[in-house]
């Protein structure tokens, strides 16, 4: 009769309800699916081009207001504002400026108002996806005098 008799087994395993999911292991190489359209699915076969030392940017195939950035680790982008808005996402790496600390998955939301000069954090380099609305504005002459050969 005892053998009959369902008696609850205590155990240190969680029930079902109570585990957490394991998310999908991201690849490091893939770009996220929105950008796929636009710049292809890796990393590793962007066709980076140079802009200035460790600079480099990417434009998405017809259309020069959308673009992919690379900047190395420690850079500074010279101060700039902006002509009108600019979006954009830091997809790896992070970078700090006057609005604060700035890391994957962050998005700046700036308009003409906003004057500032990205530096990328140590170790790893940044990469972020931009949309611009309008050229950027540079307030030093060297600078100005390089944005019609990067079209920025």
């Amino acid at each position: 009769m005892l053998d009959q008799l369902a008696l609850p087994v205590e155990s240190d395993a969680p029930e079902a309800a109570d585990v957490e999911p394991t998310p999908p292991s991201r690849d490091p190489d893939r770009l996220p699916a929105a950008l796929h359209p636009y710049f292809g699915t890796s990393y590793r076969a962007l066709k980076w081009r140079w802009m200035a030392p460790g600079v480099h940017i990417i434009r998405a195939s017809g259309t020069r207001t959308l673009l992919l950035l690379r900047i190395a680790p420690g850079k500074s982008m010279p101060v700039h504002s902006h002509g009108r808005n600019e979006l954009t996402q830091i997809l790896q790496g992070s970078y700090t400026d006057a609005l604060g600390l700035f890391s994957p998955g962050d998005v700046a939301d700036l308009d003409s108002d906003v004057e500032h000069q990205p530096v990328t954090a140590p170790g790893v380099a940044c990469i972020c996806v931009s949309a611009l609305d309008a050229p950027l504005r540079f307030p030093g002459w060297l600078a100005r005098k390089l944005q019609p050969l990067f079209d920025l």
